[in-house]
């Protein structure tokens, strides 16, 4: 027989790396806190449930499949299933279907097999899907416990349990629990290309289970935009964005003529500059708009405006413009006199040709 070559070698070797899956990015107190968690979730629901079950003379206290659940409610918290309905609704449901296939067939394979897919479909239907719920269902008829009570003591007291001890765990450990997987977001990124409602169209286009929340989505493909923005600015200085030839007013300038000057050239913002043509403050459109025309602008200008050199890297803008209420970065010289004036508009626009 001819041994392999190391070519040959090398194609197994790699096929079977293909199986394996990538080193996780998960920090050793991250994994810390998802080991407490699961511990103190399978502890106090044993305790408690085993408690209750010595008093009323209950044979079972706690049901396998949970295991499975609190290692994904505490792993992966921002995961629909792992989401309070999901596994409280989920193991009733599974357990139900499992009871049902158990009384109308039996402990038999067909009704095994029929208890997972039964509870699957149902799951399904009440967006209650859990993973392990399946468990639940299988549990049932292997067992063979026939006992409708069985639903309410231990699997609905088990997963009711697990939920409020994770509830408390992620809060006392600073993360979010439980997330609503259909939850406009606080805020809109200034640089975010994408509305909510896209997203919500694409996850609707997108015919599968997704194992992470929708407010997890939105929140790497932000990180992700954010990543590219910054390695296409990176070649870029301030003054390669800025608009140079800018109308600005003086303090002094009423708001009445001001915001005729801004309409009539379509201007969001007025620089508001001294003699010196020193940057005083910015004259926002809808500031102004808010006032009494007869002010001068120097009493309306928001004078905490951000400013840059003409040779920063436009990545200083990144971290201006990307989030807040900023709209406008000043370009100044040493002397704080100005030389011109960057938009979100004039950022995305030399991103865009810069990629």
């Amino acid at each position: 027989m001819t041994p392999p070559d190391l070519k040959t070698l090398r194609d197994v070797f790699t096929g079977i790396g293909a199986f394996v899956p990538p080193p996780t990015r998960i920090d050793a107190r991250q994994r810390l806190i998802i080991v407490g968690g699961v511990f103190i979730g399978i502890v106090i629901t044993a305790m408690v449930c085993s408690f209750v079950s010595h008093d009323f003379q209950l044979k079972w206290w706690l049901m396998a499949p949970l295991g499975a659940s609190a290692a994904q409610v505490f792993a992966v918290p921002g995961s629909p299933m792992s989401q309070p309905w999901p596994i409280v609704g989920g193991h009733m449901m599974s357990a139900l279907s499992g009871l049902m296939c158990l009384h109308f067939f039996g402990q038999t394979s067909l009704a095994a097999a029929l208890a997972v897919a039964v509870a699957t479909i149902v799951m399904l239907y009440l967006r209650a899907l859990h993973a392990s719920g399946g468990g639940t269902a299988l549990f049932m008829v292997v067992s063979g416990t026939a006992d409708w009570h069985f639903i309410l003591f231990p699997v609905a007291a088990n997963a009711a349990l697990l939920v409020l001890v994770a509830i408390i765990y992620h809060w006392l450990t600073d993360q979010k629990y439980p997330q609503r997987q259909i939850n406009a977001p606080s805020h809109q990124p200034a640089l975010h290309r994408f509305d909510p409602s896209d997203l919500e169209a694409a996850l609707l286009g997108y015919n599968r289970a997704l194992d992470i929340s929708r407010e997890e989505v939105e929140q790497l493909i932000e990180q992700t935009e954010m990543q590219a923005y910054t390695r296409l600015a990176s070649n870029l200085t301030c003054g390669e964005i800025m608009t140079t030839k800018l109308r600005t007013i003086p303090p002094r300038t009423a708001l009445g003529v001001a915001i005729a000057n801004m309409q009539r050239y379509d201007i969001k913002a007025l620089p508001v500059i001294d003699d010196r043509r020193k940057v005083m403050g910015v004259l926002r459109l809808d500031d102004a708009l808010k006032s009494d025309p007869s002010l001068p602008a120097g009493q309306i200008m928001r004078q905490g405006f951000a400013r840059v050199k003409a040779d920063d890297s436009a990545t200083e803008l990144l971290h201006i413009l990307a989030k807040g209420d900023r709209r406008h970065v000043m370009v100044v010289d040493d002397e704080g006199r100005l030389e011109g004036m960057v938009s979100k508009s004039d950022l995305m626009r030399a991103l865009f040709h810069a990629s």
